[in-house]
């Protein structure tokens, strides 16, 4: 199995994504494929003295970056780090693709190069995120800013196949993210959305759920358009990390609470490796015919290296 990485894709890249794969190689025996300008490559590892044992480059001539339309991956920069990435594995050379670069591009270029299975209209990111109950997934978490209705119920199917493919759940609940729980909430499509979930036998449709609900349970799939799930993704992520700060601040405030902080260190490592946006890792863009994972644009070598291991495991789903 080989993993193919956009080493020039991300906030870091390609310090962070370069270091990220060198320690997949070395934890788990991860086999890599790093695509991006080789010399530069070479002299990054050589300089930080960063192995390249199981890392392999496939040299790319430029990269698109977040401010580049997204469909310039087609014509303009055809062949950057990512799409050069995408094209080795539609051509099979190698079985998942990851990149923290544009998701914009990444959803143009998936779908160019890779391709949606059949009936799929638009492509989803789906981030697996965890609740007082477990975990649930959130599609799309921003891949779609603007979608129509039969967007939405597709999500919903495709959130259902997920959850029954990678968590077993026979009958997922499936909530509608929204401002309030009461079927009348939200704007007309929503609203439009709503009414169709709840007349498919088929989906185990639970209402609107609002955010904090969300957090607390209340359902197995949380459909969104990727606007506003992006933005709930990354309140998520903000929320937690302000928690965190807090509590360091507390704990280094006195002797006793430095003493207590001791007795607590495993359980806050455990808490944190749940709320960290790098243990986390990355999320799966379903609906296209072999995987393609998005990792978050600000990924240190961290998030890359868990992103890889969520890789591997995808790789037996297609």
């Amino acid at each position: 199995m080989k993993v193919i990485v956009d080493a020039f894709g991300g906030d870091n890249a390609p310090i962070s994504v370069l270091e990220g794969c060198a320690m997949a190689c070395r934890d788990f025996g991860a086999s890599i494929i790093c695509t991006g300008t080789e010399i530069v490559l070479r002299r990054i590892a050589k300089n930080r003295n960063i192995s390249l044992h199981g890392i392999e480059i496939v040299s790319a001539e430029s990269v698109i970056s977040f401010n580049d339309p997204p469909t310039d991956i087609q014509k303009k920069h055809s062949n950057c780090s990512m799409a050069v990435g995408l094209r080795l594995l539609r051509d099979g050379i190698g079985d998942v693709f990851i990149s923290a670069g544009s998701t914009g591009a990444l959803l143009v270029g998936s779908s160019l190069f890779v391709g949606r299975k059949p009936g799929i209209k638009r492509p989803a990111i789906a981030a697996l995120l965890p609740s007082n109950e477990g975990s649930f997934l959130l599609i799309d978490a921003g891949a779609n800013s603007d979608c129509k209705k039969e967007m939405l119920e597709q999500f919903a199917v495709l959130g259902c196949e997920f959850m029954a493919a990678r968590h077993q759940l026979k009958s997922p609940r499936v909530g509608l993210l929204n401002i309030g729980s009461e079927p009348i909430k939200g704007n007309k499509l929503l609203q439009s959305v709503f009414a169709t979930l709840e007349a498919d036998p088929q989906i185990n449709f639970v209402g609107n759920i609002e955010p904090t609900a969300a957090l607390c349970g209340a359902c197995d799939v949380l459909v969104a358009d990727g606007f506003c799930g992006n933005i709930f993704l990354k309140s998520v992520e903000a929320a937690s990390s302000f928690i965190f700060t807090q509590l360091k601040k507390t704990f280094v405030s006195s002797i006793l609470n430095k003493l207590a902080a001791l007795k607590l260190k495993s359980s806050l490592n455990d808490l944190r490796q749940l709320l960290n946006p790098a243990d986390l890792g990355g999320a799966l863009l379903v609906g296209l015919k072999k995987p393609v994972l998005k990792a978050p644009g600000n990924s240190n070598e961290i998030a890359i290296k868990n992103t890889i291991a969520q890789g591997i495991k995808m790789i037996g789903s297609f």
